[in-house]
């Protein structure tokens, strides 16, 4: 079984457009990846977030896969 990750890596605001567009642009990561490897078979995925005093928030997407074939 294979991981791929993905992960919020701007810099964003918790109010307003920023948060939305951090959003936006890892669910467009996903989709691409998705489009550009139709022979997987997914297995499991995982969501988590985490936030901190001083950190921005950040929001992590776990993919297990498998190879068709």
């Amino acid at each position: 079984m294979i991981v791929k990750v993905f992960a919020t890596q701007r810099k964003f605001s918790t109010r307003g457009k920023s948060w939305s567009q951090a959003l936006l642009h890892l669910e467009q990561e996903i989709s691409t990846w998705l489009e550009a490897n139709p022979g997987i078979r997914i297995t499991d995925i995982k969501q988590s977030s985490s936030a901190g005093f001083l950190e921005q928030p950040k929001i992590v997407i776990s993919i297990w896969y498998e190879t068709k074939g």
